[in-house]
């Protein structure tokens, strides 16, 4: 198992740890711009993935941990936990995972993409999907070599996999 970590607001974290953290919740992602992303890159996403259960718009999210901190998908920068939930309203989960089950994704790439929508440069965005796709990696095989990686959980998390931090 890995550990990696997830926010979400506090009023919903009780529910999670009694019931587990299940697939298809859009959570904090209520920004239309990364629904019309998450939609588009569906689109072009390779056919083993989709039978992994690779999905932006239903996988969960979660942060990668490194040592005894965690990557800041805003920076790409290592945080002890101290100094990541001192200014956060939201609720920290540690979760343990299956690396076998998840995918580390490229924000960066995520990012390029969303702002090629943005400007309707749809030929672009195509071309990069599939070099978005292509970056994507296992999670057991995952080396560090993205600067902002997002972990993608393809599957439901039950409650003894999930503590909260704070």
């Amino acid at each position: 198992m890995t550990k990696v970590f997830h926010e979400l607001t506090n009023d919903i974290a009780d529910t999670v740890l009694q019931h587990g953290l299940l697939l298809g919740g859009s959570g904090e992602k209520t920004d239309a711009e990364v629904h019309k992303a998450d939609v588009f890159l569906n689109r072009y996403r390779p056919t083993p993935l989709l039978e992994q259960g690779v999905d932006r718009e239903t996988n969960n999210y979660c942060y990668l941990s490194s040592g005894s901190g965690i990557i800041d998908i805003t920076s790409g920068k290592t945080k002890s936990l101290k100094e990541f939930t001192t200014n956060t309203r939201l609720a920290l989960l540690q979760i343990d995972v299956d690396p076998t089950m998840c995918y580390v994704s490229d924000l960066d790439l995520y990012d390029q993409v969303k702002q090629l929508l943005q400007n309707t440069d749809l030929a672009n965005a195509r071309r990069l999907a599939h070099v978005y796709w292509d970056g994507l990696i296992l999670l057991a095989n995952y080396r560090g070599d993205i600067h902002r990686p997002e972990v993608m959980v393809t599957y439901n998390i039950p409650p003894s996999s999930i503590a909260r931090i704070n």
